[in-house]
């Protein structure tokens, strides 16, 4: 029904209208915020989610850039920096019911916010850490500590291996808790977004199938995409065979077609259309007969033009450059946006995708360096090469071939 629209908003006008008091109305609000989400209406599914929590008096998520919020943030991560795991492990369960609403609603934004404003996920997280902290532990608290993990891979702090015990406190939290429902959720972002510190991207890849099939298990359809989603972009990114990249992927789309679910087709469809080029040339058709598409989707040209989100400008740039090096189409290139200062600027949390895009992006950039002897492009190759060389001190499997590469 969630991906119905009409429907949804059939049934939740009934509800909202019978409800006796706002506290009611609170469950059906909830659902249409994830509807909203769902059906990527995200500035609609933000504006829900602020009347609510205006109505619940609590404040509103402040951007990255503000400085309370920066000082909150590092005295979080001093304070959590000096807890034991067994003593976060011991906290007492939450029993508010309000404080439960408001984790379930902080964690909607979450992916509303990766999707469209990742200058407000820092606001969000620090928000859930604060009231586990308050109320004590609920299903949504591993969530909101494998995200707070992310902390300690900013520049700022780096403190990388603090950030992956602290994710992977977080999936023991779900296994103490027994909280199944969120396990899919969990997975995901400890995995994508910390676990490549320590582990292989091939691990990380199969990693991903555990909350596949533990969202399955619970009924979380959401992160049980997201899980399968990651599980195929890692496996993309980590050398499994293209053939079963592009078998998978295209049912993966047709999937999402068939449940009307624009959520993740897009970025779905970026590394799908690459594994065709890859095996058949850029002059294939991705979206061809012989693929089972309909003529919605978009054609190569047309992604890399659509203005969309920052993490959808960041994902086409570095699928560019791929097909840039691997199709030696070099002497188009004029000029590359850096990825390492697109995250930094538009605050998106490292992960996979993101690094293996600085490793191509250095590969051009030096390559570039020596046919045209501009500084720009040495420049940007020494970049990505200190990122490859810093990461590899923590992951030589995934980073350390890439630094030998680039020097």
């Amino acid at each position: 029904t969630l991906n119905d629209g009409e429907h949804a908003k059939h049934y939740s006008e009934a509800l909202l209208f019978h409800a006796k008091k706002y506290s009611d109305k609170l469950s059906t609000l909830l659902l249409l915020v994830r509807q909203r989400r769902l059906s990527m209406e995200l500035l609609e599914a933000k504006r829900l989610s602020y009347e609510i929590l205006q109505q619940l008096d609590e404040e509103l998520p402040r951007v990255a850039t503000d400085p309370g919020l920066d000082e909150d943030w590092q005295v979080m991560g001093k304070n959590i920096a000096v807890v034991s795991d067994e003593a976060i492990l011991g906290f007492e369960q939450n029993h508010s019911s309000m404080a439960i609403f408001l984790m379930s609603l902080y964690n909607e934004l979450l992916v509303v916010f990766h999707l469209s404003e990742p200058a407000l996920l820092r606001s969000v997280v620090l928000r859930m850490v604060q009231i586990t902290l308050l109320d004590g532990l609920c299903d949504y608290s591993p969530v909101a500590f494998a995200a707070f993990s992310q902390f300690y891979l900013r520049q700022e702090e780096q403190d990388p291996v603090r950030g992956y015990r602290l994710a992977k406190l977080s999936l023991r939290l779900v296994d103490n808790l027994n909280a199944t429902a969120c396990k899919a959720n969990v997975n995901y972002v400890a995995q994508e977004f910390a676990a490549w510190v320590c582990e292989p991207f091939q691990s990380i890849a199969e990693s991903h199938l555990i909350g596949y099939a533990a969202g399955r298990q619970s009924g979380d359809a959401l992160n049980s995409t997201l899980g399968y989603y990651f599980h195929m972009l890692n496996g993309y990114l980590s050398g499994t065979n293209l053939s079963i990249i592009r078998h998978s992927s295209g049912d993966f789309i047709r999937d999402l077609l068939r449940r009307k679910q624009q959520f993740l087709r897009n970025p779905t469809c970026l590394f799908h259309y690459q594994s065709v080029a890859f095996i058949d040339g850029l002059e294939a058709d991705p979206t061809a007969v012989a693929d089972g598409f309909d003529d919605s989707l978009p054609s190569w040209e047309e992604f890399i033009l659509e203005k969309g989100s920052p993490d959808h400008t960041m994902q086409c740039n570095i699928h560019q450059l791929m097909r840039l090096l691997l199709f030696r189409q070099l002497n188009e290139v004029d000029d590359i946006p850096v990825v390492l200062n697109l995250a930094l600027e538009h605050h998106s949390p490292l992960r996979p995708i993101l690094l293996i895009g600085i490793f191509y992006e250095g590969l051009v950039s030096f390559y570039m360096a020596r046919r045209t002897m501009e500084k720009k492009w040495q420049m940007k190759g020494e970049m990505a090469l200190a990122s490859m060389t810093h990461w590899s001190q923590y992951s030589q499997w995934n980073f350390f071939n890439k630094a030998l590469l680039l020097e």
